[in-house]
């Protein structure tokens, strides 16, 4: 995992409401978008946009289904940030 990758991920679950949205849908995966936005009582713009930010940054999948939009966890780049976490404590716990 590159840098670059981690630190959009970090920029882009920093905000709140981002963090929010990603932590419901890693609770349950396959929300919809309505579902979404019945939870968290922002506007669908609103909504839109943190969900792109999200997808942008590869920790959430999206899966259309005719007009409708579930949202899943990226579990692929969940376990590459742990690996990446792991390997880069191991190296600290090393260097001690």
């Amino acid at each position: 995992m590159n840098v670059s990758k981690i630190v959009k991920l970090h920029k882009t679950l920093s905000d709140a409401t981002r963090w929010e949205i990603f932590n419901a849908i890693w609770q349950h995966p396959g929300l919809s978008g309505k579902e979404l936005l019945v939870e968290f009582k922002i506007t669908q713009p609103t909504l839109s946009f943190h969900l792109n930010k999200l997808e942008q940054s590869g920790i959430v999948i999206v899966k259309k289904e005719g007009q409708s939009h579930y949202y899943y966890p990226s579990i692929t780049l969940l376990e590459e940030m742990i690996k990446y976490g792991q390997e880069a404590l191991a190296a600290a716990k090393k260097s001690r």
